[in-house]
């Protein structure tokens, strides 16, 4: 009935696949996990190998790096059930009921089922890590289970119809890192599909650096950039906040004067998001700085 997807690049997976293992094992749902290997270093993949070894557990193992969408649409193709589970590997399963949870929500009659993410409470002993943790504990929270709406919609930690994931195109507007969920959620609504919110979250155990955290937003900003080129404006404006933020001061003919307002304090802002306290409010002004500095003919941060 289900098929636990695991896309994994240079993590080990062993300890997630086998508390799923034991879940499917002690709930005796019809089940199977399939984890692919999206061109790890030889020593991740030594490590992971041996999950085959495990009750329901598949391992297939690529050559090549074929990219976050790929690899989801390619673990599709390969699942065998009509639900697919999507978990990345940078996650723990926190709750002994986590497979019996997605399962009794499929009674729900919805096409997607979403379990959100939580971060670790306390927050990292070493600070580099700080704007990450911080972003993620305060605006990557769980939405509530009476929402409906594919806004802010996560994609790692999902259920989903095999019928539906296969109709989904995956624009290739995207590359690297950033919206490739907003992109998804906003196909999916306009396929008019519907969405169950559950508390079901896992914990998100890697974290970037501030560096790394920072050079990922300006990747998902250029990406933003592009698909505004291709998502209707309304659209975009409900399902990101921060384009909202830019269209209204689009609206308001006062882009030019933000961008001279922030210039003299863009040296003080970014000290502040790489310190041990980071605010968010900043760093969503110095998103909106970099993103009306984007041009048109737009080249990538990596």
């Amino acid at each position: 009935m289900i098929s636990i997807l695991l896309p994994v690049y240079n993590i080990d997976v062993c300890g997630l696949t086998s508390n799923l293992s034991d879940q499917v094992l002690n709930s005796r749902l019809n089940a199977e996990i399939i984890v692919m290997d999206d061109g790890s270093d030889e020593k991740f993949s030594l490590l992971n190998s041996g999950v085959s070894l495990m009750p329901f557990v598949k391992y297939i193992k690529l050559e090549k790096n074929i990219g976050r969408i790929n690899i989801r649409k390619k673990l599709a193709a390969t699942a065998n059930y009509d639900w697919l589970l999507f978990i990345d590997g940078d996650s723990k399963i926190l709750s002994e009921e986590f497979l019996i949870s997605y399962y009794k929500s499929i009674a729900s009659g919805k096409d997607v089922i979403a379990g959100g993410r939580v971060y670790d409470p306390e927050a990292p002993v070493d600070h580099q890590y700080s704007l990450h943790w911080k972003y993620g504990r305060e605006r990557e929270k769980n939405k509530t289970t009476n929402s409906y709406s594919f806004y802010g919609f996560m994609s790692n930690n999902f259920m989903i119809k095999k019928n539906v994931f296969t109709q989904i195109t995956f624009n290739d507007a995207l590359s690297g890192y950033g919206h490739e969920d907003t992109l998804m959620g906003i196909e999916l609504e306009n396929m008019n599909c519907t969405i169950r919110y559950i508390n079901n979250p896992v914990l998100h155990l890697v974290l970037d650096t501030n560096e790394a955290f920072i050079n990922k937003a300006k990747n998902a900003l250029i990406n933003l950039k592009n698909i505004s080129y291709e998502v209707p404006r309304k659209i975009l404006i409900r399902h990101v906040k921060l384009f909202r933020y830019y269209a209204l001061l689009q609206s308001c003919h006062i882009v030019n004067v933000f961008k001279a307002v922030v210039i003299p304090f863009k040296n003080y802002i970014e000290k502040n998001i790489q310190s041990n306290n980071p605010s968010l409010f900043l760093f969503d002004v110095y998103r909106l700085f970099y993103f009306s500095n984007i041009p048109a003919a737009i080249n990538r941060v990596y």
